[in-house]
């Protein structure tokens, strides 16, 4: 029988080395999964937001420190593996849906839903709360992990962004009211009547046909013999009485210190009996803090024509109307010709 010598059975040196250098790359392996592993649960430990797993029969499987807190807090006592997980349901109505929606997650479906919890102060805190499937080497769903984030600061931010947009939008609007409307008498002023001109000639359309001015004979008078206070009063009487007399289709405009401009919209024959309107509404006794005051008007009349594309000129056109029936002595109306 043949005996195998001591250096028949002794691995060879460079094999020997090969498999300490194959133990030492193992090991540093699991040591860095290791790490790995035990910063990613720290990181899970360590975040804010309420992480957590369940398996397919809803029973807890894992969770971190902030949904530990949560749990206690909500419910009075910690959570345990094992647990069913909707027994800390804050408010049991939500029980149904909040099954149904685990259901969903179960069934391989990406959840997402808000939902609010009332703070220890008192106030509403917002959460949003994302429910998605686990899968495990085979591809199979073995249940779902969940993760509820405070959006509170978040929703704090939206609110006070769309309140500042709201004063913004209210601040636009007060600019956009100073400038294109009369502060006394809430009619629209030159700027407005040039927009809306300007918006006639883009359209191509011909909403209005003649342009009408009406200047308060011998205004100056009033202001300076009563002063400012009836003379204010006065014009909002007088821009009132002329808004009565218009017709529907018309608009109105301050444009002066004692002068109103009429877009006229109604029938082309109809407006000389409209300005006619005007001066018997404007000849009826005024009473403004106790003081009576009896006034006339001048209107002058020009047509809306190839003008148009020269919104000045048409106010010239009524100007030089108005100024012929104040010469003719006030309380008519003028047209202006070529």
């Amino acid at each position: 029988m043949a005996i195998e010598s001591d250096d028949q059975t002794r691995p060879a040196p460079d094999l020997e080395a090969e498999n300490r250098s194959l133990r030492h790359e193992l090991e540093a392996v699991r040591a860095a999964h290791d790490s790995i592993q035990n910063n990613a649960f720290a990181i899970i430990d360590n975040t804010p937001d309420l992480i957590w797993s369940v398996d397919d029969q809803l029973r807890l499987m894992a969770f971190n420190q902030a949904f530990k807190e949560a749990q206690h807090r909500v419910v009075g006592r910690e959570p345990r593996i094992g647990d069913f997980i909707l027994y800390d349901v804050y408010n049991p109505d939500w029980l149904k849906e909040w099954e149904l929606r685990y259901r969903k997650a179960l069934a391989g479906e990406h959840v997402e839903w808000e939902s609010t919890y009332p703070d220890d102060g008192g106030g509403i805190r917002y959460y949003r709360i994302t429910l998605n499937p686990i899968r495990n080497q085979s591809g199979q769903i073995s249940g779902v992990c969940g993760m509820n984030r405070d959006i509170s600061d978040f929703r704090s931010m939206e609110e006070q962004l769309r309140s500042e947009n709201r004063q913004r939008r209210a601040a636009e609007m007060r600019m956009q009211q100073l400038a294109y409307y009369d502060n006394l008498t809430g009619l629209p002023l030159r700027a407005k009547l040039l927009q809306i001109l300007q918006e006639q000639i883009d359209s191509g359309e011909r909403k209005f046909s003649h342009v009408s001015l009406v200047d308060i004979d011998r205004f100056r008078d009033i202001n300076q013999s009563l002063g400012y206070e009836i003379g204010d009063a006065f014009l909002r009487e007088a821009a009132r009485r002329i808004q009565m007399n218009v017709e529907r289709h018309s608009l109105v405009f301050r444009i002066g210190i004692g002068n109103f401009l009429i877009l006229y919209g109604g029938p082309h024959d109809q407006v000389d009996q409209c300005a006619e309107h005007i001066l018997t509404g404007m000849r009826t006794v005024f009473s403004v803090e106790s003081v009576y005051l009896y006034c006339t008007v001048s209107i002058g009349i020009t047509l809306i024509n190839h003008d148009i594309h020269r919104p000045n000129r048409l106010i010239q056109n009524a100007e030089i109307a108005v100024r012929l029936a104040h010469e003719k002595g006030g309380d008519q109306v003028q047209h202006y010709s070529d």
